[in-house]
């Protein structure tokens, strides 16, 4: 009995700290926080709870221009962030190498994963920039014109087709995917999807459309501390296999491309050229996770 009874105590008075520990950090975060001068809602203030209940409804965005039509071209949007949408700001901010990213965004899913253009490390992702320039140059773009009239000719010769049907019901957004995935696999791995030939979605194109609330879960974690080192236990099973299979994929696709060489006019052989020239290469590991980035960025 006595040590139920102190185990019970011992549960309440873990509970009790929790407690004070929260307001303490709220009372902090209001009134002591270096940021406590910058205009603000105070709950937002307060703790980063409603930043992260407003991300994972999808609207992060609205609320936030809400808050600026509110209080100004700055605004505290958490404890520890302040909004700006001052065109000074954004230079101070992104024109000063000093200032290291966001590790809550741009962290390693894995410590022994190797860099991508999304990591935190500045000295890296300057690096893989070099690597990608020329692929987004004015001549390279102007290049890929043939690729995308391709895909987009495909896709009118298929509403073309049911244009005389006119019970035809035409999901215009799919089809956009369809078109967009097509095209960024074919600069990503040098082969598409087939989804715009076969007007149905490949299960890559299915992952994508849930990438960015995967991406938001891991980041509201990653703000709460020791929750992100439980990720892979809370993470439903099938979101883990999607993660994998989108890996898998990506690296067995950068591969086959590989084998192809220099033979077309895409991200791989802007990458080799870039190898070829400098004395530090972007390895095959690296090439895997950064396309495995691309494929969604280009479809964008």
């Amino acid at each position: 009995m006595d040590a139920l009874r102190s185990v019970v105590r011992a549960g309440l008075l873990v509970s009790l700290a929790g407690i004070l520990y929260t307001v303490f950090r709220i009372l902090y975060n209001i009134f002591l926080h270096p940021l406590r001068r910058y205009p603000g809602p105070w709950l937002w203030s307060a703790t980063r709870l409603i930043w992260v209940i407003s991300l994972q409804k999808g609207h992060l965005h609205n609320d936030i221009l809400q808050l600026h039509n509110r209080y100004g071209p700055v605004v505290r949007i958490a404890p520890d962030e302040l909004s700006y949408i001052d065109a000074q700001a954004w230079k101070d901010i992104y024109h000063n190498p000093a200032l290291e990213r966001n590790q809550v965004w741009f962290r390693k899913i894995k410590p022994d994963d190797p860099w991508s253009i999304m990591g935190s490390h500045e000295g890296h992702h300057a690096r893989f920039r070099r690597a990608f320039m020329g692929a987004f140059s004015d001549k390279a773009i102007k290049g890929h014109s043939p690729l995308l009239e391709h895909y987009v000719e495909i896709m009118m010769k298929h509403f073309s087709g049911v244009a005389t049907d006119h019970s035809a019901v035409v999901d215009i957004v799919s089809w956009f995917n369809y078109v967009t995935f097509d095209i960024s696999g074919d600069l990503c791995f040098g082969e598409s999807f087939g989804s715009t030939a076969t007007g149905r979605q490949h299960p890559w194109v299915q992952i994508a459309c849930s990438f960015g609330k995967g991406v938001a879960l891991i980041a509201s974690l990653n703000f709460f501390s020791p929750l992100n080192k439980a990720l892979k236990y809370i993470l439903p099973a099938d979101v883990r296999e999607r993660a994998q299979y989108h890996r898998e994929l990506s690296a067995s696709k950068v591969q086959q491309r590989l084998e192809l060489g220099e033979t077309r006019n895409d991200f791989i052989t802007t990458i080799l050229k870039y190898n070829n020239s400098k004395a530090d290469p972007v390895t095959v590991s690296e090439m895997q996770v950064n396309m495995s980035i691309m494929v969604f960025a280009a479809s964008e």
